[in-house]
Parts: C-alpha cells; structure tokens; sequence
C-alpha cells in the first residue's frame, strides 16, 4: 500500500527511495533526540541529521499514526 503523508509544516524532510520498508529522514537533533526519548528507534544514516526508520512487515497504520503523531508534536517545538 502506498500512503502520502502530509509533512508541509514539519522541520525534516524524506530523502532517497522509498520503495522497500526503509525511509530515510533529515531529523534536526532534538527532533531525533525526542524521538528516541518516546522510545521510537531508528538508524543514524548517512552524514549529520540522515535518520533512516525501517519497518517490519508487521507494522501497522496505527504504529505509522503514532510515529507521525509524535513527530508531529515534537517537531512544533524545533
């Protein structure tokens, strides 16, 4: 299933492909820092600020609502 997901507003942006059960994100550090805080965990990838979020094959809408939710929420304040 191919979701768009609306991120007009947030401080990160997506970068490289999206076609697997990788996405790769710039996150500022206390985006990525409150991330991890919220327990969300996720790889430091390529160079200062490239996150990449790998999903199983188990995941969920709702464990996408949540990430996003909190992303959304935290990146307010960054």
């Amino acid at each position: 299933m191919v979701v768009e997901v609306p991120l007009t507003g947030l401080s990160f942006s997506l970068f490289g492909l999206r076609d697997a059960n990788a996405v790769c994100a710039r996150l500022p550090e206390p985006l990525a820092s409150g991330l991890r805080a919220h327990g969300w965990r996720f790889y430091d990838f390529i160079g200062s600020g490239g996150c990449r979020f790998m999903c199983s094959w188990a995941t969920t809408d709702a464990d996408i609502d949540a990430l996003l939710e909190d992303t959304r929420r935290l990146a307010a304040g960054c």
